[in-house]
């Protein structure tokens, strides 16, 4: 996570970690989503690649998220 504009040097960016058992893939462009400030719209919105999918890799569960341009989940599906 990153204020205002990505630099990998700021030291106030934020990681989140996320454990080995999942693997998480998306369709957004450049497997980025980024919220415009304010907004929370995703910035370069494509309707078409709008999905991030969280598969356990123990057991091939697989969770995907829809979300729409303005940055709201539209379904979650299993």
């Amino acid at each position: 996570l990153f204020h205002d504009t990505y630099s990998p040097s700021d030291p106030t960016n934020f990681v989140i970690t996320i454990p080995d058992i999942f693997q998480v893939t998306t369709t957004f462009s450049g497997s980025d989503v980024i919220f415009s400030k304010g907004s929370g719209e995703i910035q370069n919105y494509n309707a078409v690649a709008d999905e991030i999918v969280i598969t356990n890799v123990t057991n091939g569960n697989q969770t995907t998220v829809e979300l729409n341009r303005y940055g709201v989940v539209t379904e979650v599906t299993q």
